[in-house]
């Protein structure tokens, strides 16, 4: 029987002209103001209030901006000067602590939320940096052009070269502090467990696909996926993979895993599918997509898994996750005290619990 998907139109109108649309499967579409390619999108912590999004103007070595949201993501304000190189990737360990690199191997640290930025020197040689990833305040690894990895275990401090890169790493994910996967663009998956300091070749194909997306959920289960609609994923850490594929001509960018079901998937033009049978299968998550825009980052918050989409035309969607509330019990329900007489006391155990998914 065929599902039919009736959504209704609402606009919302915010300051500045911004405004929000709700489209299917309660995806917002929320127009930044700001005509950037939004390459990455950051909300750090337990929260999903404030984020941070990156871009350029075009794709080869344009003009970069960094967007931060105090509102969950409805309204964007640019805090970079406007002779920032294009930017790439970024990454917010905390409110106040983050990092973004991009063209002309510029690379940036701010400890105050975006009010400052220091720049940081990892290779003057570097044409522009693709990825940016920090498993703590600590450790990170960033990916330029080339296939050239570079690890820090000092918050960024000092940079060390990886080993063992055998391919143009399009995009990196932490399984574990320890762990590390890279997908590259000439069909090639690399696995490292030494925090990304050596890496080994998991994976090879046939120069047929350009691999530009890899998700982990941890050691073991992770998907990667690319051009064509291709998706591939293993349950044992790469020793194998298993082929699927959406059935749909995507360039796939970008994953979130939830767990061994369900996962979501975004990418060009304009597509957002997702699985809850692990992969078996993909429906479309955005069934009112005009293909107009490309899709590049897609998370959700580990607060209350709200959904965010960042792409090209100052774009993000948004999905609203589960509303944050407290629900206190007790048990029992009902207390009845035994007889007790004049000076003596009577107890009676009852515990009070919270059921909800907020303090």
């Amino acid at each position: 029987m065929k599902k039919i998907l009736i959504a209704t139109l609402v606009i919302v109108t915010l300051a500045l002209g911004l405004f929000s649309v709700v489209l299917a499967n309660d995806w917002e579409w929320i127009d930044t103001g700001y005509d950037y390619i939004l390459y990455d999108i950051s909300f750090p912590g337990e929260q999903s209030v404030v984020g941070f999004a990156v871009g350029s103007t075009v794709t080869y070595n344009g003009d970069g901006i960094i967007l931060k949201t105090t509102d969950s993501g409805y309204t964007w304000e640019q805090i970079s000067d406007p002779s920032l190189p294009g930017l790439e990737a970024a990454f917010f360990t905390d409110l106040n602590t983050g990092y973004v690199a991009g063209w002309d191997a510029y690379f940036a640290k701010t400890t105050d939320g975006g009010e400052t930025w220091e720049e940081i020197t990892v290779n003057a040689g570097v044409w522009y940096f693709e990825d940016l990833e920090f498993w703590d305040e600590n450790n990170g690894i960033a990916a330029a052009w080339g296939g050239e990895l570079y690890v820090t275990e000092d918050a960024g401090e000092t940079w060390t070269q990886a080993s063992g890169v055998t391919t143009g790493v399009h995009d990196l994910c932490y399984a574990t502090e320890s762990v590390l996967y890279a997908a590259g663009g000439d069909e090639k998956i690399l696995k490292s467990t030494d925090g990304g300091l050596t890496w080994t070749e998991l994976y090879a194909g046939i120069f047929t696909y350009v691999f530009l997306g890899v998700e982990f959920l941890d050691e073991n289960y992770g998907m990667v996926a690319g051009e064509d609609g291709k998706v591939l994923m293993t349950n044992d850490g790469g020793l194998n993979w298993t082929t699927n594929n959406t059935s749909f001509y995507h360039l796939w960018h970008a994953f979130h895993i939830f767990n061994h079901d369900s996962t979501y998937v975004a990418g060009t033009p304009e597509g957002v599918y997702k699985t809850t049978d692990g992969g078996a299968t993909w429906v479309d998550d955005f069934p009112q997509s005009a293909f107009e825009e490309a899709f590049y980052k897609i998370m959700f918050t580990p607060y209350n898994n709200t959904g965010f989409i960042c792409g090209s035309g100052g774009t993000i969607m948004r999905k609203q996750g589960v509303e944050m509330a407290p629900a206190a019990s007790v048990t029992p329900e009902e207390i009845i005290y035994p007889q007790t007489w004049v000076g003596e006391t009577a107890d009676f155990p009852m515990i009070v619990s919270n059921n909800g998914n907020a303090v």
